[in-house]
C-alpha cells in the first residue's frame, strides 16, 4: 500500500473489496460539513435566560454567558474540524469551508477581550474559551493552533501570530516530556 494522502481509501477498498463511490462519499462529507456550518452561530447565549448576544465587546463578565455553539469554542475537536475543512476544500473544490474556518477564528479572536474577562472572573467554572487561556497541555491548543497556522498562511492577523508564538514557546520550553523527549500530559501523570 502506498503511503500517501489517499491511503485511507486504499485501505477501505482492501477491507470491503470495492472502492466507495466518490459521489456518495462527497455528498456525505458535504452533508456533515454543511451541518457544522449551519450550527455555528457566532453568538453568545445566557444559559439561564436564553438571551443571545452578537456583540459582547462592551459587556462585563456575566455568570452564565457562554458561546452558543460548541463549534465556535476553543476545543480540540474544532481544531480537527478546521484541518478537515482545509482538506475538504481541496477535495470538493469549494472555498466556503476555508471561509468558515477563517470566520470561526475571527469570531473567537474578535471576542477575546470579553472571554478574557470571563476567564478572569469565572475561571473555576471553565467558561467558553478557557482552554485558550489555560494552555497547560497540548489538548488545550494543539489542534486549534494547527488550524490557525493554516489560516495564517493566507489571512494575516497580528493576534493570530502572537498566539502562535505563545504556542511555539509552550511546546519548546514548557511542555512536559518523558526522558526520551516524547510529549506527555504532566510529569506526575507520566
Amino acid at each position: 500500500m502506498k503511503n500517501n494522502k489517499h491511503s485511507a481509501c486504499i485501505n477501505v477498498q482492501e477491507t470491503v473489496s470495492t472502492a466507495p463511490d466518490k459521489r456518495i462519499a462527497d455528498g456525505k462529507l458535504r452533508l456533515m460539513a454543511d451541518y457544522i456550518m449551519q450550527n455555528t452561530s457566532c453568538q453568545f447565549i445566557h444559559s439561564s435566560t436564553g438571551e443571545t448576544y452578537t456583540d459582547v465587546s462592551q459587556m462585563p463578565a456575566k455568570e452564565g454567558v457562554r458561546i452558543k455553539s460548541l463549534f465556535n469554542d476553543w476545543k480540540y475537536w474544532n481544531g480537527v474540524i478546521h484541518m478537515a475543512f482545509f482538506e475538504l476544500t481541496d477535495t470538493l473544490y469549494e472555498s466556503k469551508y476555508i471561509e468558515h474556518v477563517k470566520r470561526n477564528y475571527d469570531f473567537f479572536f474578535g471576542n477575546l477581550p470579553f472571554m478574557k474577562r470571563m476567564y478572569a472572573d469565572y475561571q473555576a467554572e471553565m467558561p467558553s474559551g478557557h482552554q485558550f487561556f489555560r494552555m497547560d497541555r497540548l489538548d488545550d491548543f494543539g489542534a486549534m493552533a494547527a488550524g490557525l497556522l493554516e489560516v495564517a498562511g493566507t489571512h494575516k492577523d497580528p493576534s493570530h501570530e502572537e498566539y502562535i508564538n505563545k504556542c511555539i514557546h509552550y511546546i519548546t520550553e514548557e511542555q512536559d516530556r518523558l526522558e526520551d523527549g516524547t510529549f506527555c500530559r504532566r510529569k506526575n501523570w507520566c
